[in-house]
């Protein structure tokens, strides 16, 4: 990757954001003075270059019908965070902003973000909950798909919750939302989805603090090609278990169907689960560890951020993960990465479909934070994936470095 040419516009990325830094810091110390105790005001902005050596995740030796194989991209991005409290009411609203810009791939350019409103309540007796919703927009990723297109994602989302103990230890959980995912590619249009989803549950809290749960949960997913509409129904138990202090297991495992209403291809129905393993031996060391069989959306991460967003085709991930990280106590961190993951795709509307991708990948990112509010880190990433389909085989590394700073 070209270092050498891209060094003005890291160092034009940064002068950017740390002047808008400064602005913030003098705007936070104003709003210090005149804020209501109890009340909380959050502000981070950040400006980050990456270097993709492989943007579209195309394999080997294979060009892109439109655009460059590499590129880099500037992001600057502001969010915002105001908890407010009424008695035993909380009220939440946060925010991000973010400008994404290609030195190459320019079509892909794209203002995106997201929202969020919730109320916090509760009731003097033994009832609380949640109510609210969300918005997100995020240009989707190139994994899974050959468009060589910006392809903006929305997602809209309405969501109620509410919890009732029954005395110290038991409680019963309901929750719902109801979500819309729409593609800005016209050619996507077909996997615009609308998902009624509702659950419910019950709680035990234990007198040494470990909580097991069980959930039953339905969901209801329509697409504008009404082929793959489909129920989805799970039940599972949770887990959130502290041990000695600095080890905590959590987890859930169950059962999952999903069934289409209207074709028997691509069907599933099975055992899923998650297990995490969080570990921290000393102050400055941890360790996270996850492993996970689940059914996923074929749908990608984004380029900023990731979104659960329902898809009509979809596959069992298998996989594990391990994370070690370590913090010298007052400015440097060190976050390390590793995962493995098999992926079986599920056959869509096709009998003869077939297809397993085995992914590979690792990170390291170093942080170091100065000056009370600022934070500056390096990261690289490297990922392998190996296809049963070769078109989907691909090698991406991708570096980066971002300045943030909060208040």
């Amino acid at each position: 990757m070209p270092l050498r040419h891209s060094m003005p516009a890291v160092t034009r990325t940064l002068r950017q954001t740390l002047c808008a830094l400064c602005c913030l810091i003098a705007v936070g110390h104003a709003r210090a003075q005149a804020a209501d105790d109890g009340d909380h005001l959050n502000f981070t902005l950040s400006g980050e270059h990456d270097w993709d050596d492989n943007l579209f995740r195309l394999p080997d030796h294979t060009l892109p019908d439109r655009g460059t194989r590499h590129d880099e991209i500037n992001l600057i991005a502001g969010a915002g965070q105001l908890q407010t409290f009424q008695g035993l009411q909380q009220f939440v609203l946060s925010g991000t902003l973010e400008d994404e810009r290609f030195t190459q791939n320019t079509f892909l350019n794209s203002v995106v973000g997201n929202g969020r409103a919730e109320w916090d309540w509760r009731t003097a007796g033994d009832l609380s909950g949640t109510l609210g919703g969300t918005f997100a927009q995020q240009l989707s990723g190139f994994a899974n798909n050959r468009s060589f297109a910006r392809d903006l994602v929305d997602l809209r989302q309405y969501f109620a919750s509410g919890r009732l103990g029954i005395g110290a230890r038991w409680a019963l959980r309901a929750s719902g939302y109801d979500q819309k995912v729409t593609h800005s590619l016209e050619i996507y249009d077909y996997d615009d989805a609308h998902t009624d989803n509702g659950s419910i549950g019950i709680e035990y809290k234990a007198p040494t603090g470990y909580v097991l749960g069980w959930d039953y949960k339905h969901a209801r997913t329509t697409y504008t090609d009404p082929t793959s509409d489909y129920n989805d129904n799970s039940a599972l138990l949770r887990w959130n278990v502290q041990l000695a202090g600095d080890l905590q297991l959590t987890g859930d495992a169950g059962y999952q169907s999903r069934q289409y209403t209207s074709r028997t291809v691509g069907n599933f129905s099975g055992d899923v689960w998650n297990f995490g393993i969080n570990f921290q031996p000393t102050a400055r060391t941890s360790l996270d560890a996850a492993a996970w069989r689940e059914l996923r959306a074929w749908l990608d991460t984004t380029q900023s951020a990731s979104t659960t967003l329902l898809n009509s085709d979809h596959y069992v991930s298998r996989g594990v993960r391990l994370a070690p990280g370590w913090n010298s106590g007052a400015h440097w961190k060190l976050t390390l990465a590793g995962a493995y993951e098999i992926q079986d795709y599920v056959a869509g509307d096709s009998t003869t479909f077939t297809r397993e991708d085995k992914v590979a990948s690792s990170s390291a990112t170093l942080g170091y934070g100065f000056l009370k509010y600022f934070d500056v880190a390096f990261g690289v990433r490297f990922e392998r994936r190996n296809s049963t389909n070769s078109d989907y085989s691909y090698d991406d590394r991708l570096l980066n470095l971002k300045l943030s700073g909060s208040w």
